[in-house]
Formats: C-alpha cells, structure tokens, sequence
C-alpha cells in the first residue's frame, strides 16, 4: 500500500496518490486521511491521483463505502477530482455510488491539469 497525501496551500487543494493495489480497505485509509487534512486546512477540493493503483474492489465495497464517507471525514460538498489512466467503467460505478450517497461534484479525468483546473473553478 502506498499513500500520500499533501495540501497544496498554493492551490488550496488536498492533493493524494494511491499507487500498488487498491481495495476497499486501503480506500477508507486513504479517505481518513484526506478527510483529516481537509478539515486542518479548511478545504474542500481533493485531488486523488489512481493512475498508479490496481483496483481491487467488489460493487458491494463500492456501494457501502460511498455511504460511509460522510462519517470518516468527507464532507458531501467537497469537490473531488479523480484522475486515472484507464479503467473508467470501474470509477464511473464509483462515481455513481458517490452521487447517489449525495457526493454531487465529483468528475474523472485522464489528465492532471485539467482536474486541478476544475477544482480551481469554484
């Protein structure tokens, strides 16, 4: 597992990398975290860079994580970007777990300045 999360003061952004595999598990880790240092620096823009990670999650981890992070730390109104390289159908069945757990902005991307354009937006 391997995790790193930072906050881009200069873009006021909650910036993390998930590389290796990704389970459901090392997700909630990974929430905790951004969620934490969020909340330190009163931010609501993150940044998760997947194009390293193997995700190896069920639908059912999907779902039921989705419903969980509001209590580990992430805020609904958060505005979060995903950037991945391929993959998409399994981030677009995230993304619509999220949606429909009341995550409304929350938007993929393949290209990492384009996602912190977005994020920078509002």
């Amino acid at each position: 597992m391997n995790i790193e999360v930072d906050f881009l003061e200069r873009s006021n952004i909650v910036s993390g990398r998930i590389s290796g595999e990704l389970t459901k598990e090392i997700a909630k880790h990974y929430f905790t975290e951004v969620g934490e240092i969020a909340a330190e620096n009163g931010c609501e823009r993150v940044l998760t860079d997947v194009r390293d990670a193997d995700i190896n999650v069920t639908d059912h981890d999907m779902r039921v994580l989705s419903k969980e992070l509001v209590q580990i730390g992430l805020s609904s109104s958060y505005r979060r970007a995903i950037v991945l390289k391929d993959d998409v159908s399994v981030y677009k069945e995230w993304g619509n777990h999220c949606f429909s757990a009341g995550h409304k902005n929350l938007r993929l991307f393949v290209d990492c300045e384009v996602a912190k354009e977005w994020l920078s937006e509002h």
